[in-house]
């Protein structure tokens, strides 16, 4: 941004100049040139380390077939032999082992369970029921602001293209001259009052696409 120059006249107007608006281009376009260079770059160092661990991940998953398996099952067998010893899985036993209290107690936490699940079905109603509310009462300022909405795009489309032309008359109006034996190269802008309106248009209409923005989001949350 040093190479921007904004200037107010006596009359409050704006104008812009640029300087070394070629060093400006070579520099962005080292840059872009750079950044796509360098994701090459990375992306054949990517294929060249996963070219390069190819067998051990090969080895890696005929370990893992051959050996996990029994390893899992020896495990899963000690987790049971251990949950036997402490008493957490009975060995078989007598059927007399229930007692009544027993059976009243499983009686009642099973119908806990049919409450909590007869909860959630109402709980669940109830959101469908609500959020059904919500879409009949909002239908009409939902479809208005979805109107609007394609308006916002096709106003910011609009005031990127004010931008756009902007720069674009402001480079075509930047004349440069090359140094000479007696004279150092020289630029300047051309029609420097045209350049600032373009832009300050440009500016007006952002401002005010914002502000029916805010204006179309406020009358949504009435």
């Amino acid at each position: 941004m040093k190479q921007f120059h904004f200037t107010q006249t006596k009359s409050g107007k704006w104008a812009v100049t640029v300087d070394n608006e070629d060093v400006i281009i070579d520099k962005w376009t080292d840059a872009q040139t750079a950044d796509i260079e360098a994701r090459e770059e990375l992306k054949e160092d990517w294929i060249r380390y996963q070219r390069s661990i190819a067998a051990q991940k090969a080895a890696f998953k005929a370990t893992a077939k051959a050996q996990w398996p029994k390893k899992f099952e020896a495990y899963q067998k000690a987790c049971i032999d251990f949950d036997e010893t402490v008493g957490y899985l009975p060995k078989p036993a007598p059927k007399s082992l229930i007692t009544d209290a027993q059976q009243h107690e499983a009686e009642v936490v099973r119908g806990e369970i049919y409450e909590n699940i007869n909860d959630r079905y109402q709980f669940n109603f109830d959101v469908k029921k609500s959020l059904k509310e919500y879409m009949n009462n909002t239908a009409n300022a939902r479809a208005q602001l979805k109107k609007e909405s394609e308006d916002w795009k096709v106003a910011s489309k609009r005031v990127q293209d004010m931008y756009a032309a902007a720069w674009n008359y402001q480079v075509a109006e930047t004349k440069y001259t090359p140094a000479t034996d007696s004279a150092p190269a020289h630029i300047e802008l051309e029609n420097a009052k045209e350049v600032s309106d373009n832009y300050r248009a440009a500016a007006q209409a952002d401002q005010d696409l914002w502000e029916d923005i805010g204006s179309d989001l406020a009358n949504y949350k009435k």
